[in-house]
Formats: C-alpha cells, sequence, structure tokens
C-alpha cells in the first residue's frame, strides 16, 4: 500500500503519537508478526527515513521506510526471553497490546 521499502506505520494521533519517535538513518528496527501457532517472525529493517501519508480507512499515518536486512522465526517461548526481543512482550510472555519503540 505504502510502496516497496514501506515496512511499518504509525498513527499520527492516539497513543502511537505520543510515542518517542527518534530513529535515525541506519539504525535497525524489528518487527514482529505471528505465522503460525507458537512461532514469531522477525524482520529486521535498516532504517532510512519517514513520511507522512494517509492509510486506507483515510487516516494520517506515519510510514516507516527502510531496507530489508534479515528474518528470524524463533518459537514464542524462546522469544519472550530473547536478548533482542524480550521487549515485544510483557511478563508472561504474551505479546504487548501495542508498538514498541
Amino acid at each position: 500500500m505504502f510502496g516497496p521499502d514501506a515496512f511499518y506505520e504509525l498513527d499520527t494521533s492516539g497513543s502511537q503519537a505520543e510515542k518517542q519517535f527518534g530513529f535515525r538513518p541506519g539504525e535497525f528496527c524489528v518487527v514482529a508478526s505471528q505465522p503460525s501457532p507458537g512461532q514469531v517472525r522477525f524482520d529486521w529493517y535498516k532504517f532510512t527515513s519517514f513520511r507522512l501519508d494517509v492509510d486506507d480507512e483515510r487516516k494520517s499515518v506515519r510510514v516507516l521506510l527502510g531496507k530489508f536486512e534479515k528474518e528470524e522465526t524463533i518459537p514464542k517461548v524462546e522469544a519472550a526471553s530473547h536478548k533482542y526481543y524480550y521487549p515485544f512482550f510483557d511478563k508472561n510472555g504474551n505479546f504487548k497490546q501495542q508498538s514498541v519503540l
């Protein structure tokens, strides 16, 4: 929807807009998803820039752009205590319900 370099979008209002946004070009960003029950996929991107755009619901969003670097799929139970991925999870090993920046 936002082009081949887009890897994530954040609302420009509400709780996502209140989060600190301080990415600098060259920093790595990690996006988590669940491809199947019990598994988590982490896609790593090298951040290049962002732009303001409008999503399919006509809401203003901040679109993060970057270069895909790698992906890693591991069991959720392992990811919850992994040195890089634990911030995505709460103390019970469940995904946090908001974006983690």
